[in-house]
Formats: structure tokens, sequence, C-alpha cells
């Protein structure tokens, strides 16, 4: 008799049980996909907690997907040959960018590999104290300029451009035209009540299929800063500097392409989300459940070598008898 697959295991896992009564406190989701709703927390001199977007399933499943190796990692980071002269790769971190001090001047680079289908996820790091008043990130054709006297946002200024504004929290896109909207969205009384910073690490998805961007804190989608990214339209990741000596680390994470969707991920994503998504205790969590070693750190993304075995190239569910459980 065949095994079952392993996405079969997991999915008869998640039936039998994680099963749950739904909140009173929440409403049922009624977009067109399914989604997870999640609330932020902004943690400052003040705590305010704001009901973001629903997380898409497929923004859920890439966020719990095993990340890329260094090499792959090293491959989808900056562009050392598409760049402002007044910013160089790190020689012992191709992954971080650095700004020289060079006074009124405003400097991007852009990424080595662009994107037209698919849906990717980045780690972005950048220290709030090196960011200056024009800090901005996103995504942008080639026909984006890279330098410009004096400061200012080159990213999303113009129609090849889109990003979010970390010290003003706008998304633009063509601003040139017209001032962008505040990102995440929050009512006028939060906006003029409470004030927080973008944390140094925060993630992007760009999701190239349905032509949308947005961001991550903390494990939670901030929802999408724009919906107009050009679908078949080659972009790249970039950001916008002008703070002397600051540091900006793209570590691309994992990305799944149009159709790459199975059973075995969704299974996982339902598994870690019924667990709790934002819990710091996932991992203890996971080792609660009667399951093998080799499934418990496939959930907890522990293992890289086994995780990247199930989860990354070839997308293909294994049988059990070939994992050796």
């Amino acid at each position: 008799m065949t095994p079952p697959s392993l996405s079969s295991r997991l999915w008869s896992y998640l039936v039998k049980n994680l099963k749950r009564e739904p909140s009173a406190e929440r409403e049922e989701d009624e977009d067109e996909e399914d989604s997870i709703t999640d609330t932020w927390q902004i943690y400052d001199s003040s705590v305010l907690e704001i009901h973001i977007s629903p997380l898409p399933q497929r923004v859920a499943v890439v966020l719990d997907t095993a990340p890329v190796s260094r090499e792959v990692a090293e491959e989808h980071s900056w562009n050392s040959y598409d760049r402002s002269l007044n910013v160089v790769l790190k020689e012992d971190d191709p992954l971080t960018v650095r700004r020289h001090p060079v006074a009124q001047s405003t400097d991007c680079i852009r990424g080595k590999i662009g994107y037209s289908s698919g849906i990717h996820l980045w780690e972005v790091t950048w220290p709030v104290r090196q960011r200056g008043t024009h800090a901005v990130v996103g995504v942008a054709t080639r026909e984006t300029v890279l330098h410009s006297v004096g400061y200012q946002s080159l990213v999303g200024n113009t129609e090849h451009s889109w990003g979010w504004d970390l010290g003003r929290k706008k998304a633009y896109h063509n601003s040139r035209a017209e001032e962008g909207p505040d990102y995440p969205a929050m009512d006028t009384q939060s906006l003029n009540t409470y004030h927080w910073t973008v944390p140094d690490t925060f993630n992007m998805v760009l999701d190239m299929d349905t032509g949308k961007l947005g961001f991550v804190i903390k494990n939670q989608f901030l929802g999408w800063s724009h919906l107009d990214v050009k679908s078949g339209k080659t972009v790249y990741p970039i950001v916008n500097t002008v703070w002397g000596h600051c540091e900006v680390k793209l570590k691309y994470l994992c990305g799944l392409e149009q159709g790459e969707m199975g059973l075995q991920a969704l299974a996982k994503t339902a598994i870690r989300t019924a667990l709790g998504r934002s819990r710091k205790d996932l991992d203890s969590l996971v080792e609660t459940l009667r399951l093998p070693t080799l499934l418990k750190n496939y959930l907890k993304n522990d293992d890289a070598k086994e995780a990247s075995t199930l989860n990354n190239n070839d997308r293909k569910a294994m049988p059990l008898n070939t994992l050796n459980l």
C-alpha cells in the first residue's frame, strides 16, 4: 500500500486536531481569496492596536516558506553595477549597501534580479538612526533615475517606481502628480494621537501576479501599499538614501512562481496560524504536536536542509517513505 503524501498527512492532522470555534470578536472574511485576520501592535511611547487588512493566503504561505540559501539570497540582492556612484556594497557583506557622506545628494541602488511574475519576500534592515529625511524602499523599473542633486524621494516620484517613505509613512507612486496616501492606513485621531517608528528590520512582499506591493512588521501584514505595480513589467527592489554612512541590507527570503502553492504549503500555513502566527513561543507549541520530528522541523523552518528539501525548489509533495518516517 502506497503511503499518503506529506501534504495529505499534514492536512489530515489539521482537520482532526486544529478545529477552532470562530471568535465572536472577529468578523467573517468576505474577501475573494482566503485570508487570515490579524492585528498589529505598534510599540513606541504608546501602544496602539490597529486592525490591519486580512492577511492574504498567498502572503501567509510565502511568510511561512523556509528561507533560501545565502548563495541564492546574494543573487537576488543589490547590483553593484546599477547604482548611484555615492553608494557601494560592503566588502564583507554584499547584501548591504553603504552610502558615502555626500551633502545635498539623493542616491539609489537597484537589485540584480527583476521580477515580472510570482510572489517574492525580502527582509530589509535599515537602522532607524540612519534614515534621514527621505528614506524610501520599494520597487522600480529600469527607467527610474538613481541620482539627483539635493534631497528628495526619487523612488515613487514618477510612474516608473513605487515606494514606502519610512519617515513620513506614506506610499508614493507618481507623487509629482499626486501626494501619496498614508501607509499603513490610520484614522485621523490615531494619526494625531500616536507616534510610532518603523523598526530597524521589516519585510517587503511583492506579488507580481496581481501587481501589488506591501510590507510586514513582526510577522504582521500592514496591507497593500500599492495596487498598481505593472503586471508583466519587470521591476527591481530599490532604496532611496540621503543619510551619510547609512547602511541598508536587502536579504531575499523566498519566492513562489505563479501556481506553485500546493496542499503541503497550505497545510503548513494553516497549522502555524492555528497555533498563533504572532506568538514568540511558536516553536514550543509545535513541539506539543503529535508529529514526527522531521515534520516539526518543517513547521518551524528550523532545519534548513530538511526544510529546503521539503519546501523550496521542486515544490513537490514527497512520499512519507522517502522521508524515512
